[in-house]
């Protein structure tokens, strides 16, 4: 099983909830959108640290010009792959 599918099995219902390193990778500007978990216990991973989605973060919609490049796409899927491994 790949990381996303154990951070939507290990997640409360109804919530979002993303490993460290997506968490790292969003860059988000405002970390309070985020609670950490404490860690969660992932089959074949050991401990991991997650953070979930505050229940009332409201995010604003992007343009295409603020959206991702092909250079961050290409960082992003360099560390999803690494991390899925």
């Amino acid at each position: 099983m790949n990381t996303a599918s154990r951070m939507e099995s290990t997640s409360l219902p109804g919530r979002i909830q993303v490993s460290q390193t997506t968490y790292e990778l969003l860059r988000d500007p405002r970390p309070s959108r985020w609670l950490p978990t404490g860690g969660v216990e992932v089959k074949g991973k050991g401990l991991m640290h997650t953070f979930l989605m505050a229940e009332e973060a409201t995010f604003p919609r992007r343009t295409p010009s603020d959206s991702t490049t092909p250079e961050t796409l290409t960082t992003a899927s360099a560390a999803i792959r690494a991390e899925a491994a």
